[in-house]
């Protein structure tokens, strides 16, 4: 089955709502904000799909 998501794209979640995602590879730094939850989370805290 091939993946729903282009070459080079690395997504994971909000390990809190599962709900926000963000293109790791895009990151720069080591936090990002989720607007679900209201909350800074770390990089590697993100959940893989």
């Amino acid at each position: 089955m091939a993946e729903d998501t282009p070459a080079g794209r690395d997504i994971r979640f909000c390990p809190y709502c599962f709900q926000q995602q963000f293109d790791v590879s895009r990151i720069q730094g080591d936090r990002v904000y989720c607007e679900i939850c209201g909350i800074d989370v770390e990089v590697a805290e993100l959940v893989k799909q």
